[in-house]
């Protein structure tokens, strides 16, 4: 076989690769509208995408028969590069496997409350939770060596207690997918009365800008210390009182968890705070009292703790009905897959899914 068929099966192998990249294109486009989508159109464009694939490999089959028979004829130059494409479009192809689980997830995939009942203390899983809580809280503990600064009880402050972390899981997984639903999920968090920075750490799996402040030089100073270990630099710390605090509107969350005992001073900071935050920030407030005061403070309830302020009835009911269709996916793939997927990635992260990989916060 000359250079020209060699030529001839190598536009071919082009042709149908570029069908190929034409449906995935297609297919990520219907990803990227908002869900509930076209099932119909996804399974057709899968369906599409499995032919596709299919053949491809007799093509690339062919092209590497006619190379071996040939070779004589054909530069080393030509054929490292006909063997890499091949190479690279055998790779992509056998991903779609993964890529079409991920999509028939999405097609499939229920709708997901924001946040689960108040647990049973008499299921098993309930009981390991509970479990898992004592032992974070003991690790904290631990961890929190410095105690109470006296100037800042004298504030009013409580000491460094936190919300169990698996409450705290639920809950910022919950405004992540909301701020999914808004289209800006990469937010920033604030911490008021961040104490040794434990949920800082939690907060860093879930938000690309982490901040924290506390009126406790001490726990200002174990939590640097803290995040130093972790390799958390670019996590900030802000040692200040809270209640003079005047940059609210510069964070997409607020989480606070009753960090002051003086109830008149914890009424002037749910004021202070409500009212400096920008309209559509969300308030992370999983405590009785802010629950009865969120309608005065201008909020509207998203989930059990979770507010947005500013919102009216309807647009809060819109975006909960959004951020329930989004995934479970979190944190952006680490190892990206061959380049024919990245849009239906790209795509499908933004939603909350993403293919299945070992030690995920996806449940995979």
């Amino acid at each position: 076989m000359d250079e020209r068929a060699i030529q001839r099966l190598s536009g071919r192998l082009d042709a149908h690769w570029a069908q190929l990249v034409e449906i995935v294109g297609q297919l990520a486009n219907v990803l990227r509208s908002t869900p509930p989508r076209n099932v119909h159109e996804l399974r057709g464009l899968v369906r599409a995408i499995d032919a596709a694939v299919l053949g491809l490999n007799p093509i690339m089959l062919d092209v590497n028969r006619e190379l071996a028979a040939a070779a004589a004829g054909t530069t080393q130059l030509r054929q490292i590069e006909l063997v890499s494409r091949i190479n690279n479009h055998r790779a992509a192809a056998h991903r779609w496997h993964q890529i079409r689980d991920l999509v028939e997830r999405q097609s499939n995939e229920p709708r997901t409350r924001l946040m689960r009942p108040v647990p049973s203390t008499r299921r098993f899983r309930d009981e390991q939770t509970r479990l898992a809580d004592d032992l974070f809280n003991a690790l904290h503990t631990a961890i929190s060596k410095s105690k109470q600064d006296p100037a800042a009880a004298s504030l009013g402050a409580f000491p460094d207690i936190g919300l169990n972390n698996s409450d705290f899981v639920e809950l910022t997984h919950a405004a992540y997918r909301v701020l999914m639903a808004m289209g800006r999920a990469s937010g920033s968090f604030l911490d008021v009365g961040c104490g040794a920075g434990i949920k800082l750490i939690g907060a860093s799996r879930f938000f690309g800008d982490v901040a924290g402040i506390d009126v406790d030089a001490g726990y200002i100073s174990t939590a640097r210390q803290l995040l130093r270990d972790a390799n958390l630099g670019r996590v900030t710390l802000i040692h200040g009182n809270a209640l003079t605090f005047e940059h609210y509107g510069h964070y997409d969350l607020i989480y606070f968890f009753r960090p002051l005992r003086d109830d008149a001073l914890l009424l002037e900071l749910e004021r202070r705070i409500a009212t400096n935050a920008a309209d559509g920030t969300l308030l992370l407030a999983p405590y009785v009292g802010f629950g009865y005061r969120f309608r005065e403070l201008g909020c509207r309830r998203l989930a059990r703790g979770l507010y947005i302020k500013g919102a009216g009835y309807r647009e809060a009911q819109a975006l909960v009905r959004r951020a329930i269709w989004t995934g479970p996916a979190v944190r952006p793939p680490r190892d990206p897959l061959p380049g024919l997927w990245e849009p239906v990635l790209r795509a499908s992260h933004a939603w909350g899914f993403d293919v299945n990989r070992a030690g995920r916060l996806d449940g995979a």
